[in-house]
């Protein structure tokens, strides 16, 4: 907790229930623990423990969004790394590479790995 937030007196044993419910990612999010002082001023303890289930869930939402965005980034990482491998290795037939047939058909004794297979 932070030195700068002021729970008054009268609402620390309340204040120190919810907080011990708050999971540990969120202890240290100032807004989430002023918002909690805030609703047991307004409403009590109840209030302040709905308000705390609802930003579990958004917490947990959040943290499943990014969870998922890291896993589609990283499946596109995967399926361009995939496309880049597949077109460095596949020449187009129709094309000849000038460096693999360098002084082909010169000498009757230069053997190209192509002629194997046309």
């Amino acid at each position: 907790m932070d030195a700068k937030l002021q729970v008054p007196d009268e609402l620390q044993p309340a204040f120190r229930r919810i907080v011990r419910k708050i999971p540990a990612d969120l202890r240290n999010d100032n807004h989430l623990l002023e918002m909690i002082v805030i609703y047991l001023k307004m409403g009590g303890e109840r209030l302040a423990k709905q308000a705390l289930e609802v930003a579990k869930v958004e917490y947990r939402e959040m943290v499943n969004q990014k969870r998922k965005e890291r896993r589609r980034e990283a499946m596109l990482r995967v399926v361009e790394a995939a496309i880049e491998q597949q077109s460095g290795n596949t020449a187009d037939p129709g094309e000849e590479d000038p460096e693999q047939n360098e002084g082909y058909g010169d000498d009757e004794n230069n053997i190209n790995s192509n002629d194997y297979f046309t």
